[in-house]
């Protein structure tokens, strides 16, 4: 015999109310912050960063061999 319609509407009512809000489109906003290029065109960078910038500069050429990224 099928549930009562009655009975299962409540139910599923209370299922949705209770379903955590993160679970399902989530999105990560990230800070709009971006660094002053003349910063960068100086060059004049602390040695602790040295390791973070040679991660970045192999990432970079191992992304450019799997270019070319326009047609």
């Amino acid at each position: 015999m099928p549930p009562n319609l009655t009975t299962f509407f409540p139910i599923l009512i209370l299922f949705f109310l209770f379903i955590p809000s993160g679970t399902a489109g989530s999105v990560t906003a990230y800070a709009n912050d971006f660094v002053d290029p003349d910063y960068i065109l100086a060059g004049s960078f602390a040695p602790q960063t040295e390791r973070a910038r040679m991660t970045i500069l192999q990432w970079a050429r191992s992304l450019a061999l799997d270019g070319p990224w326009s047609a």
